[in-house]
């Protein structure tokens, strides 16, 4: 009976926390201006039209490059070929002209069950990094669908970037229940 009690205990607790810990930390020198051109690159397709989409709702304008690293694929949400370089990234948004170039990779080198995103951002007039966010999040074991994984890789992107924007703290999530990815032009 016991036992019973301490299984109903457990399952409500675990009912009641809010999901995984998200961990993040953001320096800026500046954020991009509003209508400012923004040129997005990144090693993950799928991240990388969460990536637009954030910037779009923070009111910058996103560039479509139209640049595929593989002729036979002419999405513009084709992630960079490995290693994806600042170097790069910096050519292809003075190409297009962009205002801003920001640059993420998302990775689970080190561990399968803890992913990991940096995003960072350069003026392209003066070269300078304007912003950094490094965030992580520890799926476990039990995350084995890529469904899930991808998911939780875009919920580390916006909690990245709303750090950076300052609608979040630095450090572990404090409330799990806010979607950051879903939160339109917020004003900090």
């Amino acid at each position: 009976m016991a036992a019973i009690g301490l299984l109903l205990v457990c399952l409500f607790i675990s009912a009641c926390t809010p999901g995984r810990d998200i961990y993040t930390s953001a320096s800026y020198n500046a954020l991009p201006t509003t209508s400012s051109r923004v040129s997005v690159r990144g090693n993950n397709g799928v991240v990388l039209a969460t990536a637009k989409a954030w910037l779009r709702d923070r009111g910058l304008y996103v560039i479509e490059d139209g640049f595929s690293d593989s002729p036979a694929i002419s999405s513009n949400d084709r992630p960079c070929p490995q290693p994806c370089t600042m170097t790069a990234a910096r050519e292809r948004a003075d190409l297009i002209e962009a205002d801003y170039m920001v640059l993420f990779h998302v990775s689970a080198e080190h561990n399968p069950e803890r992913l990991s995103i940096v995003v960072t951002s350069a003026a392209m007039r003066t070269g300078n990094e304007i912003f950094r966010a490094d965030g992580t999040v520890y799926i476990g074991t039990d995350l084995a669908d890529e469904e899930e994984r991808t998911s939780a890789l875009n919920t580390l992107l916006c909690h990245a970037l709303a750090t950076v924007w300052q609608y979040r703290p630095g450090g572990y999530a404090t409330d799990g229940s806010l979607n950051y990815c879903h939160l339109a032009r917020l004003h900090a």
